[in-house]
């Protein structure tokens, strides 16, 4: 259907107008791309529980519940080297002297929940870093034709604002 439309009657193709062809660029321009198939699992992490700073009143005091997940970025074979480079490019403020890949929690009252932050967070990340950056076009300046164009249009305006004033036109 996204190439050719069809009449019912005659079943021969009709040209596309061009604001349908737009619309439908304009489509998969914005639509999201599809997940990636890279899952943050537990078993990749390394993961341990510290005291926590969160919410907790005195419980704080008493037991570790901030939750601490961490892998290496070069050493992680579940995900593809591209992927990997950029995650670690894109969360450089979050891996460590060793390559690991840090992230903790403390918003809750529970390990549990607070891990499972951990590794949605991680996750957020690792999916961000799956989509590859689109090449993006620089500008380089106006080209030839344009610029031609606009001196010919100064030139007669300036010819018409002459020929207004009596001076002598160029």
């Amino acid at each position: 259907m996204l190439t050719l439309l069809r009449t019912a009657a005659s079943q021969r193709p009709i040209q596309q107008q061009p604001a349908m062809m737009a619309l439908r660029h304009a489509i998969r321009m914005y639509t999201a791309p599809d997940p990636p198939p890279i899952q943050v699992h537990p078993q990749y992490l390394t993961t341990s529980f510290v005291r926590s700073s969160g919410p907790g009143g005195q419980n704080v005091n008493k037991l570790n519940t901030k939750a601490e997940a961490r892998f290496s970025v070069a050493e992680a074979g579940w995900m593809p080297e591209e992927v990997r480079k950029r995650l670690s490019a894109q969360q450089a403020s979050r891996v460590n002297n060793a390559g690991e890949l840090v992230m903790t929690c403390d918003e809750t009252r529970s390990q549990a929940r607070n891990l499972k932050l951990c590794i949605a967070r991680l996750q957020e990340m690792v999916d961000k870093a799956w989509v590859e950056p689109r090449e993006r076009k620089l500008f380089t300046g106006l080209r030839a034709g344009t610029k031609e164009k606009r001196i010919k249009q100064r030139k007669a305006r300036s010819n018409k604002k002459a020929k207004r004033s009596g001076r002598d036109l160029f």
